[in-house]
Order: C-alpha cells, then structure tokens, then sequence
C-alpha cells in the first residue's frame, strides 16, 4: 500500500464524520421551525398594525411548535408558498409575501422578473386609443418606476391631450412603483395641488407628496375623465383611483378593487435563503381617516367587465359637473 493510501485509509472515517456533522449543521441552521420564527419576530416588529402583527406572529409560532412546517425541510419553495397563504389568511393582508431565493441556481426575486419584463410590456402602457367622439382611452397594466417608465408615460400623455375627454382603464392592474403612480396623479390635477393622503408608519405620518413639475402637459380640468376598475385591480392604481375619486376628479366605474392599500418596502433577508415583503405603512385619507384596505375602491356607478367602457363612453353624452 502507497504513502498516500495508507494515509486516505487513516483519515477516511475522520472525514466522513466531519462531512456527516457539517451536513446536520447545514440542515439544523435552515429547519422550518428557525426560518418561521425568524418570519414570526419580523412581523412582530415591521408590520403596519402592531396589534395585528402580534396575532399573527403568534399563531405562526404555534403553528411551528405543533411540527406543522416540518413536511417542507427539504422544500424550501413549498414552505415559502405556504408560510406567504397562512399568513395573508391570519392577516387578511394581500400585500404580504415570502420568496425563496436560490442564488445558486441564479433564481430572482419577483421584483427583479418583474423589472425585466418592463421593456417588453412598453413599461405599462398597455393600450391607446381614440374612441368616438374624440374621447381618449389609455390602459395601464403596471406601474414600472418612473426613472425606466418616463418616455413612454410622456409619450401617452402628449397623445392623449387634445381629446375631449378620457376613459382611464385600471382593470388587471397589480400595482407598482410609488413615483409613477403619484406623477400620473399630478397629470390630472392643478399644478402644485396636494394629495388627498397621509402615509402612515409607526413611527410618523406625513403627507403623501406629488410632483409639483412634471416632464409632460397636465390633463385640463375641464375635461372628464373616467376610470375603470375591476377586482383584479390591486395596490398602486387603487391609490390612484381611490384618490382622483376623492377629490372629486374622476368618475370610477366597474366593479369593487382588490382592496391593498398598505405598502411595502424592500424585502427583508430571512436566515437560510429567504426573503419577506411586510406592509410597514398606509395610505389615510386626509378628510376621513378611511382608505380602501379589505374593502377595495367603491366605483360610482357598478358595471362588470363586459360592459364597463361602454358604460364609461356613455358618461361623455353628460355634461360634466
């Protein structure tokens, strides 16, 4: 037997103790028990509703004990998936989310695909149109951050302005980015006009700020403009809806929205790969106290998705108020 035989033979049972001890190491470190606790102590100490928060930290860190997270040790993805539906079922919050990241296999995060499919979905706007009667329509999928999604928003608003009246369509809108959705609000209202809201943390409330200069003609306010909404409207463009229709602006038709109107931040890095988004603050209508979280935006006039712009047409056969 060669030198390095006899040495291989030796320490053979050596190492393959120590590879046996880093493999347990490795497994114990990302347990589903650890990374729900870690999600419990999160939430407790970021989610927008502190009283909430405790309950739902609470129930997950029974659900831990009980071994109800023990089937996904090996399934890190499954346990995401079912940590993000047990705890938008304690909170009855849509904006919650909870994503395994597998840097390995160079998996992103769904804000990074969705940033990437930000050209090819022309960063949002889905659709213009002139209809009869010089009324423009414009649909809006999502709301790409405005420093990406400026050249085509300008682009739509300059083709947009000399129509007589406008039908904004909302419908299968998931939401966005803040700086879009509050540059659009500034388009339809008097330059240097504030917001409706307040945004609320637990830490301070301020008013929701908009921009006073903007890179393309504001929309006259002598011209109507209409918006539709379905129930897959969700997030940003329910703060856009929710707030031209508060301030009297628009007209909204269709059916109740998704209802989230809390916002989140960046997600937080959890133990073992994993990333949570928590709604940590919330929009407050300035003259209620009320927004449209659970409820969703109350349309003026109901109308499903069949009939909606033709029930939004008809409202330029009116004078506007």
């Amino acid at each position: 037997m060669s030198h390095i035989q006899t040495l291989i033979s030796k320490y053979s049972s050596a190492i393959a103790l120590l590879l046996v001890f880093i493999y347990i190491g490795n497994v114990q470190a990302h347990q589903p028990v650890d990374t729900v606790k870690e999600v419990a102590n999160l939430i407790e100490k970021h989610y927008i509703l502190p009283e909430v928060a405790v309950e739902v930290a609470n129930k997950l860190r029974i659900a831990a004990k009980a071994g109800e997270y023990s089937k996904y040790s090996d399934t890190p993805l499954k346990l995401a998936d079912a940590l993000t539906k047990d705890i938008i079922n304690y909170s009855q919050d849509k904006h919650f989310y909870i994503e395994y990241i597998n840097k390995k296999t160079e998996q992103i995060n769904w804000i990074e695909q969705w940033l990437k499919k930000a050209p090819s979905k022309n960063f949002g706007i889905k659709k213009i149109e002139i209809l009869k009667g010089n009324v423009g329509y414009l649909a809006i999928s999502s709301f790409y951050p405005l420093d990406i999604a400026k050249q085509s928003i300008k682009a739509a608003m300059e083709l947009i302005q000399h129509t007589q009246g406008l039908i904004l369509d909302l419908r299968k809108n998931g939401g966005g980015d803040e700086s879009s959705t509050r540059a659009i609000l500034a388009t339809f209202l008097p330059e240097g006009h504030e917001g409706p809201l307040f945004i609320e943390s637990r830490k301070e409330k301020k008013l929701m700020g908009i921009p006073k200069k903007l890179d393309w003609s504001r929309y006259s306010q002598q011209k109507k403009l209409v918006i539709i909404l379905n129930n897959r409207t969700f997030s940003a463009p329910e703060s856009l809806a929710f707030s031209l229709q508060e301030m009297g602006r628009a007209l909204v038709i269709g059916t109740n929205s998704a209802g989230g109107a809390h916002m989140t931040d960046a997600p937080l890095t959890v133990s073992g790969g994993y990333e949570i988004g928590i709604p940590n603050k919330r929009p407050i209508s300035k003259s209620t106290g009320e927004n449209w979280e659970g409820t969703g935006v109350i349309p003026d006039i109901e109308s499903n998705d069949m009939n909606a712009l033709e029930t939004a047409l008809k409202q330029f056969d009116k004078p506007k108020k």
